[in-house]
């Protein structure tokens, strides 16, 4: 609030000014350097009051990784076939991710190992299933460490060539 309470007192001092510089016709070397100075420390205002709200310095710690994986393309709406690789993001703290393909009745047709590096490359690989499918994904640190589910599921349409 004392921010804007400066703006508004130095805007207010600059536009006297400013007349005092019309009134003179530009001659009063005075006021002229007093504008300038006055117009200088306005826009320092108006940049500090406009940037420096949600300013993200380099000392900031880095946000939690959220546990997402979210696909390119709307997979539930496409029809792919057995072979295709669908890319999905991720923003996890794992490294080492697995993933299912299970059918409409919950056999499972395809089970795979990945890395991680904000892309996911899922094959489908389903041998001659058609109809739809769903992808579970589980991320783990390492190949060592057990596999944990992460949230959300995709489904997709498998269809013959």
């Amino acid at each position: 609030m004392k921010r804007y309470l400066m703006i508004v007192g130095v805007g207010i001092a600059f536009m006297v000014v400013s007349l005092w510089v019309w009134l003179s016709r530009g001659k009063s070397a005075a006021a002229v350097r007093a504008k300038y100075r006055l117009g200088g420390i306005l826009l320092s205002l108006l940049v500090a009051a406009t940037t420096l709200t949600s300013c993200v310095s380099c000392y900031s710690p880095a946000g939690e990784p959220m546990n997402i994986i979210s696909p390119k393309f709307d997979t539930s709406t496409a029809v792919y076939y057995c072979g295709d690789v669908l890319n999905f993001y991720e923003d996890t703290a794992f490294s080492h991710f697995k993933y299912v393909i299970t059918s409409d009745k919950g056999e499972t047709l395809y089970t795979g190992r990945t890395f991680g590096k904000r892309n996911i490359e899922v094959v489908l690989a389903v041998g001659e299933y058609v109809g739809p499918a769903t992808i579970t994904f589980y991320g783990a640190n390492d190949y060592q460490s057990e596999f944990v589910k992460i949230d959300g599921e995709f489904n997709c349409i498998i269809d013959a060539r």
